[in-house]
């Protein structure tokens, strides 16, 4: 089965630009970790400050372990955009 972190995102007042260039850079630093199959970033359409990313993993201890090859900065260029700390819900693919 596929773990899948999804995370729920919530931009401050002006920094939707600044969200999805964070979010960019974490994309292009997850593309090489091969245990990470793809990261899907949406906006909702009746709000513009509301971001949902997934993420999909071989299995939950390769996304653990992934957090070493990632820079920090990465996490850090997100949480500054944030009006409040993220929703995150783990699941397993069934289908």
């Amino acid at each position: 089965m596929t773990f899948i972190r999804i995370y729920s995102l919530s931009a401050s007042e002006g920094q939707g630009v600044a969200l999805e260039t964070a979010l960019a850079e974490l994309g292009a630093a997850l593309r090489p970790i091969k245990a990470c199959d793809q990261f899907i970033v949406g906006c909702d359409l009746a709000d513009a400050s509301a971001y949902t990313v997934l993420e999909f993993w071989r299995s939950a201890d390769d996304h653990k372990a992934s957090a070493s090859q990632i820079p920090k900065s990465c996490f850090k260029a997100i949480m500054e955009t944030l009006s409040r700390p993220p929703e995150v819900k783990d699941v397993d693919r069934l289908l």
